[in-house]
C-alpha cells in the first residue's frame, strides 16, 4: 500500500490541503460559510460560542482553536472575528503564527465597514488558495497516519461487525508505526477496568479509570441526573441495545487490541505513537472536533443505523454494521461491514478492504460525507455560555 501526503514544515503529514476560515465567535458563522463555499479546498465550521464565556472556558476554546489550526490537513488559516468577542483574537493569532503556517487575522471593527471586511477575507482566502495549490503530495510511510475513531447511531451489530473490523484495521496501522485515537468517554463507562488492563503502565491506567469514573460523577454533580437515564439514547434502544455497559463493550472494540499508550484531555495532541484515548463527550459534533484538534487526518466512523456526520477538515469514512441499513443508507455510507455477518466475506478480507479504503482516502479519494459537503463539528464548551 503506497501512501502520499503533504509534508508540512513540522514534518507532520496532511492528507488534505486546505485553507481554514477559523471563526472566533458564532456571529461570523454565516460569513465564513458563504465565503468557504465559493472556493475549493477552503473549510470552516459552525462555532456555537466565542462570547459571554467564563475565563477558563475562553482558554479552553482558544487551546482547541489553535490545535484545530495545527491539524496537518490545514495549510493556511484566516482567523475571522468581530473585535468584541470574549476570545482574544490578537492572542489567538500570535499562538497560531507559532505553527509556522500562513495565517492572517481579520476583524470587522478594524476594517472600516462590512464591505471592506468581506473583501479582505475573500482576498486573503484567494491568495492562500493560490499559494497552497503549489504544494505537492509525496510518498510517506504508513506510520504518518493518525486515525480518529468514532461511532454513533449504534446497534447491537456494531460490536460484532463494524467495530471489530475497525479494531483489526487499527491494530494493523499501529503495527506499521501509526497512531489511532479513540474517544467518547461516556461510552466507555462500565469498561474502565477492561481498558485499564490494556494500558502501557499504571499511570496511564489510573488516568483512564479516573477520567471515565469522573465523567459519570461530573454529570451527577452538575445536573443531579444519572447519565444512564440518557445513554443509551432512544435510537440505540430501538435498535436493540439494552444497557450503557452493553453499548460501551461494543464501542471500545474499535480501539483494537494493542496497549493504550496515552490518555489525553479534550483536543490535546498526543506525545506518543500507538493507541491513544481522548476524553470527549459522546455527542459526535464535539467528539469529532476533539479528534481533529488531536491531529487526526482521517476519521473512521462506525454506525449501526447510519449517520450523515462528516467534518470539513478531516475526511470521515462511514462504516455500517449491517447490510439492511447499508442498503438504506448507501448514499451516506462508505463501507458495509455487514458482509461479515452475512458470511459473504471473512474478517481478514473485510479488514483488508477497510485498510485499502483508508489508504485510498488518504491519497485523495473523497468520502461520501465530503462529496455531500457535510459539516458536523463544534468545540465542546466547559461551562457553556451565559
Amino acid at each position: 500500500m503506497t501512501l502520499y501526503g503533504y509534508v508540512r514544515n513540522d514534518d507532520k503529514v496532511g492528507f488534505r490541503n486546505k485553507v481554514l476560515l477559523l471563526p472566533a465567535v458564532d456571529c461570523v458563522n454565516d460569513i465564513t460559510y458563504k465565503i468557504a463555499q465559493s472556493f475549493d479546498d477552503v473549510s470552516t465550521f459552525r462555532f456555537s460560542t466565542g462570547c459571554g464565556m467564563l475565563p477558563d472556558d475562553v482558554e479552553h476554546i482558544m487551546h482547541t482553536q489553535v490545535n484545530i489550526a495545527a491539524n496537518p490537513n490545514i495549510a493556511a488559516i484566516v482567523i475571522v472575528g468581530m473585535g468584541c468577542e470574549s476570545i482574544n483574537t490578537e492572542d489567538l493569532y500570535e499562538r497560531i503564527k507559532l505553527l509556522n503556517k500562513p495565517c492572517a487575522l481579520v476583524k470587522l471593527h478594524s476594517e472600516g465597514g462590512y464591505s471592506n471586511y468581506i473583501r479582505k477575507i475573500r482576498d486573503l482566502t484567494n491568495t492562500y488558495v493560490e499559494d497552497i495549490s503549489k504544494y505537492r503530495r509525496e510518498e510517506v510511510p504508513i506510520s504518518s497516519i493518525n486515525l480518529g475513531l468514532e461511532c454513533g447511531a449504534s446497534d447491537p451489530a456494531s460490536g460484532i461487525s463494524a467495530n471489530v473490523v475497525l479494531g483489526k484495521a487499527v491494530d494493523n496501522i499501529i503495527d506499521l508505526g501509526g497512531t489511532a485515537i479513540f474517544s467518547e468517554t461516556p461510552e466507555a463507562i462500565g469498561t474502565e477496568k477492561i481498558l485499564a488492563k490494556r494500558c502501557s503502565d499504571k499511570h496511564v491506567a489510573d488516568k483512564i479509570v479516573n477520567i471515565i469514573t469522573g465523567y459519570e460523577k461530573m454529570i451527577k454533580t452538575k445536573t443531579g441526573k444519572d447519565i444512564r437515564s440518557a445513554n443509551p439514547v432512544p435510537g440505540n434502544i430501538k435498535a436493540g441495545i439494552t444497557t450503557l455497559e452493553e453499548k460501551s463493550m461494543g464501542c471500545v472494540l474499535k480501539g483494537g487490541s494493542t496497549k493504550i499508550q496515552e490518555v489525553l484531555n479534550y483536543a490535546e495532541q498526543p506525545s506518543k505513537k500507538g493507541l491513544i484515548f481522548m476524553n470527549t463527550p459522546g455527542f459526535d459534533a464535539y467528539s469529532l472536533c476533539g479528534l481533529i484538534a488531536g491531529g487526526t487526518q482521517i476519521i473512521v466512523f462506525t454506525t449501526g443505523k447510519g449517520t450523515p456526520c462528516g467534518t470539513p477538515i478531516s475526511p470521515v469514512i462511514k462504516v455500517i454494521s449491517n447490510t439492511i441499513a447499508y442498503n438504506q443508507q448507501k448514499d451516506i455510507t462508505d463501507y458495509n461491514a455487514g458482509m461479515l455477518l452475512d458470511g459473504e466475506k471473512n474478517l481478514e478480507q473485510i479488514t483488508g478492504e477497510l485498510m485499502q479504503l483508508i489508504i485510498d482516502t488518504a491519497n485523495g479519494k473523497e468520502t461520501k460525507a465530503e462529496l455531500l459537503g457535510v459539516n458536523v463539528m463544534d468545540i465542546w464548551p466547559l461551562n457553556g455560555t451565559f
